[in-house]
C-alpha cells in the first residue's frame, strides 16, 4: 500500500516539529493569576449627615430628708416629650460578608422637656381677686453622643444596623410659683451629665453618595445633685435622673466609598424610572409621640369661682396600618385619601413614692400617681402632594382624628388606705402635617411623616354639692414622627404613564 507524497510530508512536519513545540512551551513563563476582585462596598468610607426627630422619657427626682432619727426617702417622676436636631459625622468598614462596623458621632440640640405647670384665677361676683401660677421641670437643652455601630447590608442599598456607646448632654431644671402681685419665687440649676446610649437603625441609599436613615435610640444619663439643704437637723437632697428615647430620621453624604467596578453600588438600586403614583396602597407604619394633657379645671362656691388648668407632657410609642389610593395628574400633582389606624402607648404621668423610718425601723411607706394615656389614634385624611422626581414625592396631608385615652389617680398606703379612679373618654379633632414618600421597587414605597393631632377636650369629672360646684376636663394634643412601608396594587397591569412637563 502506497502512502501519498502529501501524507507523509505532513506527518514527518508534525514529527519533527514537535521538539520545538515543546521547546516554546518550557520557555513559556506560567500564567499569572488573575487578582480576586474584593467588593468595595458603597457603604465603606467616611459620611456627613443631619437629623432630626422626635423625644421623649421619664425624669426621676429622687428626694431624700433627715430629721434626727427620722428619715425619708422617695422619688418623684414625670414624663419628657420634645424635639431633636443636629448633626452627625462617621466612618465605616465593610466586610466580604456583608457585615458593616463604625463609628459616629452626633449632636443635637434639644427642647426635651418634662413640666408640670398650674395657673389660675380667683373671682368674687365675677370681678378678679387676684391669679397664681407654679411650673416646675426640666429642659434637655443638648445631647451629644459618641457610638459604635454593627450592621448587616440586606441589599446593596439597605443596611440594618445596631448601635451604642457614651452619651453626654445639659440638663437644666427650674422652678417658679408666684402670686400676681404677691411674693415669687425662681430658679434654676444646669449640669453636664454623662451615660450610656444604645439603639437600633435602618439606612437606604437613593443613590452612591445619598442615603435616608431612620433610627430609635435610648439615652440614659446618670443622675446628679440638684439642691441640698440643712437647716439645723434638717437635711434634705434633691436629685434628677434623666433617661430619654429618641426617634429620628436623617440624611448621609458619604465621601468617596463607592471603589471599583467590582462595587456593590448603582446596580444594585431598582428605583424605578416612570413610577406612577396612581393606585390602591396598604401599609404598616410605626413612631413616636410626644404631647401634652391639659386638664382645664372650674369650681364655684356661692359667688366665688375658681377658673384654672394644669398641664403635663406625655410620650411614648405607637404602631399600626394604614390604606388608601391615590392619583397622579400630568403636572406631577399627586393627590389621594388615606385612613389608618395606631395602637398607641403616649402617657403622662405623673408619680411619687417613698417610706419613712425612725431609727432605722420602717414607719411605713406610699405611693401616688396620676395621667393620661392614649390608647389607640385613627384619622382620615386628604392628601395633596408633588412628584419631585419619578420615584420621590413630598406631600401635605390633613382632616378628620379620633382616639380614645385613659385617665386615672391613684394612692396606695400599704395598711392604710388603697384605692384610685379611672375614666376612658372618646376624643375627636383635627389632625395636619407633612410627609415624603419614596418607591424601591415598582410596588414598594418607604414614608416618613409628622402629624399634629388636637382633639376635643372632654369631661373627667363634674361634681355638685349643695352650693359648690367643680369640674374637671382633660384635653389632649399631640405631635407624632411614623415611618411607614407601603404596597402599591398594579392589578395586573401597569399605571398609565402620564406625560409629566
Amino acid at each position: 500500500m502506497r502512502v501519498s507524497s502529501v501524507s507523509l510530508s505532513t506527518v514527518l512536519a508534525v514529527v519533527l516539529a514537535g521538539p520545538v513545540f515543546a521547546a516554546d512551551v518550557a520557555k513559556r513563563p506560567p500564567p499569572v493569576a488573575e487578582p480576586i476582585a474584593v467588593p468595595v462596598s458603597l457603604w465603606s468610607g467616611f459620611y456627613v449627615g443631619a437629623n432630626a426627630g422626635v423625644g421623649g422619657g421619664k425624669v426621676d427626682y429622687p428626694v431624700g430628708i433627715a430629721a434626727g432619727p427620722l428619715a425619708v426617702a422617695g422619688s418623684a417622676g414625670m414624663n419628657a416629650a420634645g424635639m431633636i436636631a443636629g448633626v452627625q459625622a462617621g466612618y465605616n468598614w465593610v466586610f466580604p460578608n456583608r457585615i458593616l462596623a463604625g463609628i459616629e458621632a452626633d449632636f443635637g440640640w434639644s427642647n426635651l422637656e418634662d413640666k408640670l405647670s398650674a395657673g389660675g384665677t380667683l373671682t368674687s361676683g365675677g370681678v378678679p381677686i387676684g391669679s397664681a401660677g407654679a411650673a416646675v421641670g426640666s429642659r434637655l437643652d443638648y445631647l451629644g453622643t459618641v457610638r459604635g455601630r454593627l450592621g448587616y447590608i440586606v441589599t446593596d442599598p439597605w443596611l440594618v444596623y445596631l448601635t451604642g456607646g457614651w452619651a453626654w448632654g445639659s440638663v437644666n431644671s427650674f422652678y417658679s410659683a408666684g402670686i400676681v402681685g404677691g411674693p415669687s419665687v425662681a430658679g434654676d440649676v444646669s449640669k453636664n451629665m454623662s451615660g450610656w446610649a444604645a439603639g437600633i437603625g435602618t439606612e437606604y441609599a437613593i443613590t452612591p453618595d445619598i442615603s435616608f436613615r431612620a433610627e430609635y435610640l435610648h439615652v440614659d444619663l446618670g443622675s446628679a445633685n440638684l439642691a441640698a439643704l440643712a437647716v439645723g437637723p434638717v437635711a434634705a437632697s434633691v436629685r434628677v435622673a434623666p433617661a430619654y428615647d429618641f426617634v429620628r430620621a436623617g440624611v448621609n453624604y458619604r465621601f468617596g466609598g463607592t471603589g471599583s467596578s467590582t462595587a456593590m453600588q448603582p446596580s444594585a438600586f431598582t428605583a424605578p424610572r416612570n413610577f406612577d403614583w396612581t393606585g390602591l396602597h396598604i401599609g404598616v407604619n410605626g413612631g413616636y409621640g410626644m404631647g401634652t394633657h391639659d386638664y382645664p379645671i372650674t369650681a364655684t362656691l356661692g359667688a366665688v369661682g375658681i377658673s384654672g388648668k394644669a398641664a403635663g407632657d406625655a410620650s411614648g410609642f405607637l404602631g399600626g396600618a394604614q390604606i388608601g389610593y391615590d392619583l397622579q395628574l400630568s403636572n406631577h400633582i399627586v393627590v389621594g385619601l388615606e385612613a389608618d389606624f395606631d395602637w398607641a402607648d403616649i402617657k403622662g404621668p405623673l408619680s411619687a413614692g417613698g417610706s419613712a423610718s425612725i431609727g432605722g425601723v420602717p414607719l411605713g411607706s406610699a405611693t401616688a400617681s396620676v395621667g393620661t394615656a392614649l390608647d389607640y389614634i385613627g384619622t382620615v385624611r386628604g392628601r395633596i402632594g408633588y412628584a419631585v422626581g419619578d420615584p420621590w414625592l413630598v406631600y401635605a396631608t390633613g382632616g378628620w382624628a379620633y382616639g380614645g385615652t385613659t385617665s386615672s389617680a391613684g394612692i396606695d398606703i400599704p395598711g392604710v388606705f388603697t384605692g384610685g379612679l379611672s375614666r376612658k373618654r372618646d376624643h375627636s379633632g383635627w389632625v395636619a402635617g407633612l410627609g415624603t414618600e419614596f418607591a424601591v421597587t415598582p410596588n414598594l414605597t418607604l414614608r416618613a411623616e409628622y402629624m399634629h393631632v388636637d382633639f376635643s377636650s372632654e369631661t373627667l369629672l363634674a361634681l355638685t354639692l349643695g352650693g359648690a360646684a367643680a369640674r374637671i376636663k382633660v384635653d389632649p394634643s399631640y405631635d407624632i414622627v411614623r415611618v411607614g412601608m407601603n404596597y402599591k396594587f398594579d392589578f395586573g397591569g401597569s399605571s398609565p404613564v402620564f406625560a409629566k412637563y
